[in-house]
């Protein structure tokens, strides 16, 4: 099935994924040019830059896997890999304007460290800018520019379903199955049965059992229009299928 939209939740581990280690990388090269004096007396410029361009795209990413943990959201996979190869490129040329120090200085009499620092802001700063943009579009915005439907979400949970079952998770298919069939109820009391009465999880499947209910509620009073009600449960469903990945059987 061809892989149209993704979790955020997924999209953001995998970008994570890869940031981390060519960040630490580069931060690594940086600071071992300043413990080695490669800077001569412009240290204090070198760990601004480091700062400057790695710091921003390593804290929006950590910060909202801390408070975020479920986001209720879908994109767009080319959002998603658009947003990765951004980072790939940006990060990649950080590193490169990091080993290229020694060359370029060579090429340019007239430049000092200092000086050459100041010149790759012309390029690390609109890239940076773009990044953060993007992760802010994508993992801090609340609703999609594009709002998924209710057959987008199902074709997400298909596709999911299709992953449980290569990787032989029963109880996952089983609980996917559910979603499929719109047996939210019995969805929410597999998930209680799964989780630790005392985990994270267990507390977050009842607050959505009981935004559900309460939904149900109003949907059978006619107290909200049909639109809202099921842009609510495409929100929950997600929640759902964000929590059911959790269940590693």
């Amino acid at each position: 099935m061809k892989q149209d939209w993704l979790l955020v939740k997924d999209a953001r581990r995998k970008v994570i994924r890869w940031w981390n280690p060519i960040a630490a990388f580069a931060l690594i090269i940086g600071l071992l040019q300043v413990v080695f004096g490669r800077w001569s007396e412009t240290e204090g410029w070198a760990l601004f830059w480091l700062g400057v361009n790695i710091l921003p795209g390593t804290i929006l990413l950590h910060l909202n896997a801390w408070l975020n943990k479920y986001p209720e959201k879908i994109v767009p996979y080319g959002a998603y890999r658009s947003l990765l190869s951004l980072c790939v490129v940006f990060l990649l040329i950080a590193l490169l304007t990091l080993l290229s120090v020694g060359l370029v200085i060579q090429m340019r009499d007239d430049w000092g460290h200092r000086d050459y620092l100041l010149q790759s802001f012309k390029w690390t700063i609109p890239l940076n800018l773009l990044l953060v943009a993007g992760i802010a579009l994508i993992f801090y915005r609340r609703e999609n520019v594009v709002r998924p439907n209710a057959r987008i979400i199902l074709d997400v949970v298909q596709r999911e379903s299709q992953i449980a079952r290569k990787e032989g998770c029963v109880q996952r298919m089983k609980c996917l199955q559910l979603l499929i069939n719109n047996q939210m109820p019995a969805a929410f009391i597999l998930l209680r049965e799964f989780f630790p009465a005392n985990s994270g999880s267990f507390d977050h499947t009842i607050l959505l059992q009981g935004r559900f209910n309460n939904l149900q509620k109003m949907i059978d009073f006619q107290t909200i229009e049909s639109d809202k009600a099921q842009m609510e449960i495409n929100k929950i469903m997600v929640a759902l299928l964000d929590l059911i990945k959790e269940i590693n059987r």
